[in-house]
């Protein structure tokens, strides 16, 4: 039944298995319309529906987008969900780990190379079409980026000119999935069916590492390593029906990243680009595949290094890690659960002491039902486990990138690239102030004499020179 200011609410929404699902649970069929976004976007024009929901990757380039422009509708702030676009791999014993690799590889690359002011260059590209050996020797990430640009430049090119970044504070940048139906009729218990899991089981605790990076002088009260205690315990508190006891965490300082260390089952504090330690590593040898299985990363630095130059941005992720094997990939599915249980509490405004508002989840099988419960009981959502580790930490890192996306967010009617999680805005005074520290700029507006950031540069000017102001 229609009430008041409801009466005449028409909402035309993109006909898509999720979208569907969604809005016939918040709203009544009466209230609906689903079809292909032309239509709906028509229906929006002509009158007969006064509210558009809808991917915004199908909003951007429509005809909405003059609309969005002009100010004619408003793209509301609130997001009824996020759903980042990913590309996929196989897993278990279908799966191709190197290939896996070889993604996250690039990815990592184009990003890192926006930070350090590596882009499109054709010259280099071209000598290595020419080079008599291409297609015999290790992968280059490097190449990906002199012939097709960097994240920025691909973003430019693809999206929109459009910088948004907040100079002077931090973005958000903790992500996990939203949680679809956590319900499986037939999912078998894998505290039975996987040998690693039944192991730990069968050992009566859960051996965790957690390696100290002496780049940055980590110890034992450092904020990043006091997270990851949390969390290696929180795994621990999943697998042994709520015990925090049942763990047994090891600190060390040296790592040897050609090998899984195989005094434990799961490894925190390396980082999850392809060179575990060190500096970041442009090649891969699929000859010789990762042993690591990277199951999630729960905590990004906010400082990266360059020739032993300290810049602003995002640095290292710090990851959970457990061992690679095509057979049973178990327990790193049960330790990314674990971290998503945080990220979800935290979105859906639940904390240790309404830990019990937890969903059940029934995808490992019946004996991790009660997991999400648990570990939320123990751990609490992500920012109760920061801010607890933040106080009894020695203060001398802070929180950084490490805030929660939530559904709630700044929207504009095109899409932008991020300049704060590279380090690299252009000076304030060429940009926009949305307010609350936010900029937006165009980089084709930006005038190249100026000597600033253009997009086919983004970070260019950050190439060893520590004394620029804006780094």
């Amino acid at each position: 039944k229609r009430y008041d200011d409801c009466g005449g609410l028409a909402i035309c929404a993109f006909d898509s298995v999720d979208i569907r699902d969604l809005m016939t649970s918040l709203f009544p069929d009466s209230f609906l319309q689903f079809d292909a976004f032309p239509v709906i976007e028509a229906a929006l024009h002509n009158g007969t529906c006064n509210v558009l929901v809808s991917d915004v990757s199908q909003i951007y380039g429509s005809e909405l987008q003059a609309d969005l422009n002009n100010g004619t509708y408003v793209m509301s702030d609130f997001r009824l969900s996020l759903n980042r676009i990913s590309m996929v791999t196989r897993t278990g014993n279908a799966g191709d780990q190197e290939w896996s690799d070889v993604l996250s590889g690039l990815f990592a690359g184009m990003f890192r190379a926006t930070q350090i002011g590596l882009g499109l260059d054709p010259a280099a590209c071209q000598k290595t079409l020419e080079d008599p050996r291409r297609g015999s020797g290790p992968i280059s990430f490097l190449d990906p980026v002199n012939c097709v640009g960097n994240y920025a430049e691909i973003f430019g090119r693809s999206l929109s000119t459009k910088i948004l970044g907040t100079p002077k504070a931090y973005t958000q940048a903790i992500d996990a999935p939203n949680l679809g139906s956590l319900r499986c009729r037939d999912c078998e218990n894998v505290l039975l069916s996987s040998p690693t899991l039944r192991e730990i089981v069968d050992r009566g605790s859960l051996r965790c590492g957690i390696y100290m990076d002496q780049e940055r002088n980590y110890t034992k009260t450092s904020l990043p390593v006091l997270v990851a205690e949390t969390y290696c315990t929180a795994v621990a508190v999943a697998i042994f029906q709520g015990d925090p006891g049942a763990v047994n965490i090891t600190h060390f300082t040296e790592i040897d990243a050609s090998v899984f260390p195989d005094d434990f089952d799961v490894v925190a504090g390396v980082s999850g680009t392809i060179s575990l330690d060190g500096p970041p590593n442009l090649s891969y040898d699929p000859e010789e595949p990762s042993p690591w299985w990277r199951a999630t990363v729960y905590f990004l630095e906010d400082k990266y290094y360059l020739d032993g130059v300290e810049y602003n941005g995002i640095g290292k992720d710090r990851v959970l890690a457990t061992k690679s094997d095509d057979e049973d990939d178990s327990l790193a599915r049960l330790v990314l659960m674990v971290y998503i249980a945080t990220v979800h509490a935290q979105r859906i405004g639940i904390g240790r002491s309404t830990s019990h508002e937890m969903p059940l989840f029934h995808l490992l099988g019946d004996g991790l039902s009660f997991m999400l419960k648990d570990v939320v009981a123990f751990a609490g959502n992500y920012d109760e486990v920061l801010t607890e580790s933040l106080r009894a930490s020695d203060g001398q890192i802070g929180r950084g990138y490490n805030k929660v996306l939530d559904k709630r967010a700044l929207t504009y009617g095109t899409p932008a690239v991020w300049c704060s999680l590279t380090g690299s805005c252009p000076p304030e005074e060429l940009g926009t102030n949305f307010g609350l520290g936010i900029y937006m700029w165009d980089s084709s507006k930006i005038p190249d004499e100026s000597e600033v950031m253009v997009l086919e540069n983004l970070g260019g000017w950050l190439g060893g020179n520590a004394d620029d102001p804006f780094v």
